[in-house]
């Protein structure tokens, strides 16, 4: 397995955790690096060809995770990646197309699904925003913040 970051503090960070989680279920780890931005990965996919690697495991952002999974399946590798949050976005699919089938990423519960939060997402897109992702946390997390502010002036009274 090989386990892959974009050399940025976060990418780098949750790398650092899942290589460090799978040494303790003693799987062997390839690790690698790749400099953000990057656009061209043919090289990095022969040598995990080369050396056999089947499955990565990629801290980066949605961009070259994308960019990676559809020159891997351009180039007809036997590859499965996985990734956290940033491919929680619609810009993920208009980079890798159907290539992006298969891949698998950790995000917690997408709220735009609950019944609940329908109203907000209705919003939210009224407004030109994205329901998904972090925005309805941070709209959550905006609304709260204003009703403790308005809750300390109201105090202050």
């Amino acid at each position: 397995m090989a386990v892959l970051d974009d050399k940025r503090t976060a990418g780098r960070g949750i790398v650092d955790v899942v290589e460090a989680r799978l040494h303790r279920l003693g799987r062997q780890v390839s690790r690698q690096s790749y400099v953000a931005g990057e656009r061209g990965f043919r090289a990095l996919l022969s040598r995990m060809e080369k050396d056999r690697l089947r499955v990565a495991y990629i801290g980066g952002y949605h961009t070259e995770v994308g960019l990676l999974v559809r020159q891997a399946a351009e180039a007809k590798a036997d590859l499965t990646v996985m990734a956290n949050d940033p491919l929680m976005t619609s810009e993920f699919w208009a980079i890798t197309g159907s290539a992006g089938n298969g891949t698998l990423f950790t995000f917690m519960p997408n709220p735009a699904g609950n019944a609940n939060a329908a109203s907000a997402v209705a919003g939210l897109k009224a407004s030109g925003l994205p329901g998904e992702g972090y925005t309805l946390y941070a709209c959550a997390a905006v609304q709260a913040w204003a009703e403790a502010v308005n809750a300390e002036r109201l105090l202050q009274c």
